[in-house]
């Protein structure tokens, strides 16, 4: 017998019991219940309290299945705000075995920016859009990233609608011209949406770290509030082009019992508090491979430098971009010697590098194989100068 057919029957012989003594009392009044209790009663009330706990537990069932459970690898980034100093960015992750993983990626990050050179992180966003932070981040740790949410200026504050309950832990003060005013105190507060977003965005008159810790804190009080409406995640996602694919993630990452929140392990150099910038710390490769292992795009990445020999602007950030998807780490790109090539040229830079140069060849359709063998470079395993035959925005 199960435990709701016990309990029905149980408290069917209670009401049993009850009439029976209310049956001393009142005879005639409850001869009918009295003879209904004994007859279809105890099955009525057990059917009751079956059906109740069919739809109880069908209903959360239901919508565990529907916005939770991801079952494949997923990712996605975050990106909050518009313009260098002034943005945020966090990959959420999970794996097949169900770990999930939401991780901050400095804005200040050191990074090869492809197609424009070496910047921070938030600098690629004054160059393009969010997009062009995902190719960065894919290019510097090999990591596939299968969606991104931009959201502008105000965007994270309308999509949350409502105060947060968030335990500020490092204080946020801005620089003025009359010294230094206190946003957000220090502590665990209710922060009101346009407060949220500006913990997130705005460094301060910290420096780096401490903004990162701010920022550590607001995305578990927002990841919280998923939990409790998950709505939320697809308010946050509504510019992703697979809008229902990133807020299922959202959910899955916010309701995981697992769910492991961190920093890429960085350390600042180029200057002091604030005018620092960030590169990975000797323990970020491992890092990224136990928490990425998921979404590694190859094990060995091959070097590439992606020249314009077009002159076309714009012609080396697509070839770049695609060939980042590719799994190739692309660690330069520049004018080549001229901008007259009708053809492009696919240059294996020594024996090495003939078969990496061979997989451009088929991702770009087009050009000529060329093997340097006199002076090969000891930087690249392959070079591509795109020319005429692949026109910018569409290599």
């Amino acid at each position: 017998m199960s435990d709701g057919t016990r309990r029905g029957v149980l408290i069917g012989a209670a009401v049993i019991v009850l009439l029976a003594v209310l049956g001393f009392v009142f005879r005639p009044a409850v001869r009918d219940a009295w003879e209904w209790a004994a007859g279809d009663g105890i099955d009525t009330v057990s059917g009751w309290l079956t059906e109740l706990q069919d739809v109880a537990a069908e209903l959360p069932e239901r919508e565990v299945e529907v916005r939770s459970v991801v079952t494949d690898s997923r990712s996605a980034l975050l990106v909050i705000g518009d313009g260098p100093g002034a943005a945020a960015f966090a990959l959420v992750a999970v794996a097949p075995e169900g770990d999930a993983t939401f991780t901050l990626v400095p804005q200040r990050l050191l990074a090869f920016v492809p197609g424009y050179g070496e910047f921070r992180l938030d600098e690629a966003l004054g160059f393009e859009d969010a997009e062009l932070a995902l190719i960065t981040i894919m290019n510097r740790f090999g990591v596939r990233i299968d969606d991104v949410v931009a959201l502008q200026p105000g965007g994270l504050a309308a999509a949350l609608g409502a105060p947060l309950v968030v335990d500020v832990p490092v204080a946020l003060f801005t620089q003025g011209a009359e010294g230094a005013q206190r946003l957000v105190a220090a502590g665990e507060q209710t922060v009101p949406p346009e407060l949220v977003e500006t913990l997130l965005v705005t460094q301060g008159a910290g420096d780096g770290f401490e903004w990162l810790q701010r920022q550590g804190s607001v995305w578990r009080a927002i990841l919280e509030a998923v939990v409790l409406d998950p709505d939320l995640a697809d308010r946050i996602a509504a510019t992703a082009p697979r809008q229902a694919v990133v807020a299922d993630l959202l959910v899955a990452v916010a309701a995981s019992e697992r769910l492991q929140l961190a920093t890429i392990p960085v350390e600042a150099t180029g200057g002091a508090g604030g005018a620092s910038v960030f590169v990975p710390s000797p323990g970020a490769a491992e890092f990224v491979d136990q928490r990425f292992g998921h979404l590694m795009l190859r094990d060995v990445r091959p070097p590439v430098e992606v020249l314009n020999g077009s002159g076309r602007i714009g012609a080396t950030r697509v070839v770049a971009g695609n060939l980042v998807r590719l799994g190739f780490r692309v660690v330069r790109t520049d004018n080549a010697d001229g901008f007259g090539y009708e053809t492009s040229e696919v240059i294996a830079q020594g024996r090495k590098g003939e078969e990496a140069a061979r997989e451009v060849l088929d991702a770009l359709g087009t050009g000529t194989l060329l093997l340097e063998l006199r002076a090969p470079s000891t930087l690249v395993d392959v070079s591509i100068i795109v020319g005429q035959d692949i026109p910018a925005g569409e290599g």
